[in-house]
């Protein structure tokens, strides 16, 4: 619980902060998505959870509260469809929808493109269908590295990879691990 409370305090303040510096910093907004790979999952029961591959997207607004630093909050979306579960073949899928606040360095070189850093913490809320049809609200967080190409003066592009993880999720009696790498293109807009 003491997690849940810091995660939405976390936001919060991001989008405040965000909104509090508007007059110091240019507010931004955009979107991504891409391939996503669940990585192998060890459960509670023994076999190991695989998954095919997948795809995630977000949306986020956020601040620049420095040249080189922003902070966001975040709207994220993931799914694999379940693969095996041991020796088994199963159905069905693991998706996650999770609210998160970012923070961001955006390395200053003297290149085309911006490389950047960041790292996210939040709440997901992680459901499987299927093997055991269950959802749980879990602890999540986020670490990104990419690069960001300006193509005008408020428009940018992004490639990115984000490593996404949770506390572990249940499902039943079926507790499991969720960690999904995510390899992004995105746009965002100053306004």
């Amino acid at each position: 619980m003491r997690s849940l409370i810091l995660v939405v305090a976390l936001f919060a303040a991001s989008v405040l902060g965000a909104a509090e510096t508007r007059a110091q910093a240019q507010l931004y907004a955009g979107g991504y998505g891409g391939l996503g790979i669940a990585h192998d999952a060890d459960t509670n029961l023994g076999p190991i959870l695989t998954m095919d591959l997948g795809f995630g997207f977000g949306a986020f607004l956020g601040g620049r509260v420095s040249p080189n630093f922003r902070i966001e909050g975040e709207i994220g979306y993931r799914s694999n469809d379940l693969k095996s579960f041991g020796a088994t073949a199963v159905g069905g899928d693991v998706t996650s929808l999770a609210f998160m606040a970012n923070a961001y360095y955006d390395i200053p070189v003297q290149s085309a493109v911006i490389p950047y850093v960041g790292g996210g913490l939040g709440i997901a809320d992680v459901e499987m269908s299927s093997l055991r049809n269950d959802s749980d609200t879990v602890f999540a967080y986020q670490f990104m590295v990419g690069g960001a190409v300006p193509v005008s003066q408020d428009v940018a592009l992004s490639a990115e990879y984000r490593l996404f993880g949770t506390e572990d999720p249940r499902a039943g009696n079926l507790r499991y691990e969720y960690l999904h790498s995510g390899f992004l293109i995105g746009v965002r807009a100053n306004f």
